[in-house]
């Protein structure tokens, strides 16, 4: 890797850019970071690629995710966030957060919001002790959680 002071650079290092449902046509495996913007082309939550494409992207540098049926929207149980990546969830079916980690100081925020079934205690903890201002994040399993009756 090559330091010029400021930055690292790694080569073969990628972020791999999904704003359109044709950016999932290439190769995830040549992504080693992920920025997502579900908000842009709704068609990118309902393809078939979607899932496989981000399950195993260890790194984000921008996460919109709303509106798609995933329970879980990685294999992985850590994602790095970069200085200045933003997150945002809102997602009825979603279960599962992974843990995510930043450099102490890193300019990082949360939107979740509207994920029904989500525990977000372990995050809304690591927050507050961090003392990273500037994010909305839903009390466990919602605020308001719905109530749906069921035909049987």
């Amino acid at each position: 890797s090559l330091n010029d002071g400021s930055r690292i650079f790694i080569s073969g290092a990628e972020t791999c850019y999904v704003h359109s449902v044709k950016d999932l046509e290439r190769n995830a495996s040549e992504c080693t970071a992920l920025d997502l913007n579900t908000y842009l082309d709704h068609d990118i939550v309902r393809s078939d690629k979607f899932f496989d494409f981000i399950k195993n992207i260890g790194e984000y540098v921008l996460f919109m995710l709303a509106r798609s049926d995933l329970r879980k929207f990685t294999d992985l149980s850590v994602i790095k966030l970069r200085d200045g990546a933003s997150v945002s969830i809102e997602n009825t079916d979603l279960e599962k957060l992974p843990k995510f980690e930043w450099e102490d100081g890193a300019k990082v925020t949360f939107i979740i919001v509207d994920n029904h079934n989500l525990d977000t205690s372990e995050l809304l903890e690591q927050i507050k002790a961090r003392k990273l201002e500037g994010s909305t994040v839903q009390r466990p399993f919602g605020e308001f959680p719905e109530i749906v009756a069921r035909a049987s």
